[in-house]
């Protein structure tokens, strides 16, 4: 069953700070961790929980400037098993990066998570 009614967070993404980096902001990590992370930053305290994409690879780039043209913004349909449709406006994705372009702002991003999470440096709420 189809839907026209898209449930659209209400944080202010002004707000949000970058606290995770994730490499690869492909369809799963769109579906999954961004998911996710959009309903986590529902909470005021939560808001240093924001996401960092880093897209290292050439063929990242159509996604990369589709992304970055909607402000990280999209929308997600989850699909219920009983027909009935969800769709959801996600906001974040609030810093996003091309390595083949933006190399110097990734390792800048690498260089101020560590030390703050021991031994994993990807995720960080600096």
């Amino acid at each position: 069953m189809a839907t026209n009614v898209i449930k659209s967070y209400s944080f202010d993404r002004n707000s949000v700070k970058a606290g995770i980096l994730h490499f690869g902001v492909g369809n799963f990590h769109r579906a999954h961790l961004e998911y996710m992370t959009s309903h986590l930053l529902e909470d005021p305290t939560q808001h240093g929980w924001g996401i960092c994409g880093a897209m290292i690879l050439e063929r990242d780039e159509p996604l990369y400037k589709a992304l970055k043209a909607q402000d990280g913004e999209y929308t997600l349909t989850v699909c219920g098993r009983d027909g009935n449709n969800e769709v959801y406006r996600l906001g974040a994705l609030v810093e996003l990066y091309w390595g083949i372009e933006e190399k110097n702002s990734i390792l800048n991003k690498i260089e101020a998570t560590v030390g703050f999470i021991p031994f994993c440096p990807i995720i960080c709420n600096v």
